[in-house]
């Protein structure tokens, strides 16, 4: 996770921004998809409750940090132009990594990275704080420290709805937009609603006020007429 050819990952942008008075350790936790059995015909599904994981570097990392991180989200193997993901929720292992780190260390950050929305409710009731951030470009690594350090405030809107679960999903046949299509029409409350996005301040919107030209008025007359 260090630089590739001008590509700043997550772990050199922290590192960059931390400086030499923070250190900035690193553990792998799991990859994004379950490792295929003979056949591979488990591949991506998310893994039984009784399944052993090793998870202990990752664990004893952030047990032993003031901090925990965990980046968690998708890759090509899981979606990409031509390929449908199997399920909204994370893959693999991930989520109980999260589990397990948030159980070590309750001063837990979860970033996810992914190119479509993630369904993770558990995430979203117990982690204190998530940050999306998508697929990132060359210089993401950085991007991502900046927000983490608090060095730029989040302001970023959902521009789709993330629905709670794949029952709210319509099926793939239907084709009236009001039958649980976007957030006009969802089916039940949504796992993040369109438009959703928190900031490290409060604020809110009030008096609004649009304002519009007097000759753009005017061409408006002339064409209803």
């Amino acid at each position: 996770m260090a630089r590739s050819d001008g590509y700043v990952t997550a772990l050199q942008g922290l590192r960059d921004r931390a400086g030499t008075n923070v250190e900035v350790t690193f553990a792998r936790g799991c990859d994004v998809l379950v490792a295929p059995p003979a056949g591979g015909a488990d591949r991506g599904k998310i893994p039984p409750k009784g399944r052993t994981i090793n998870f202990d570097e990752a664990v004893n990392t952030a047990r032993n940090d003031d901090i925990a991180i965990v980046f968690v989200g998708t890759d090509a193997s899981v979606e990409h132009e031509g390929r449908d993901r199997k399920t909204l929720g994370l893959t693999g292992d991930q989520e109980r990594l999260v589990e397990a780190v948030f159980a070590a260390n309750p001063k837990t950050v979860v970033v996810e990275m992914s190119a479509g929305p993630l369904t993770v409710p558990w995430i979203k009731e117990n982690i204190p704080a998530i940050l999306e951030a998508w697929w990132p470009g060359e210089e993401g690594g950085h991007a991502i420290a900046d927000v983490l350090f608090g060095d730029v405030n989040p302001a970023g809107r959902l521009p789709h709805t993330v629905y709670a679960s794949e029952a709210q999903v319509p099926p793939q046949d239907e084709y009236d937009i009001t039958k649980g299509f976007t957030y006009m029409y969802v089916n039940g409350e949504p796992l993040f609603p369109f438009g959703h996005g928190l900031s490290y301040t409060q604020f809110r919107y009030r008096k609004f006020a649009a304002f519009i030209e007097r000759n753009f008025r005017q061409r408006l007359r002339d064409r209803d007429d």
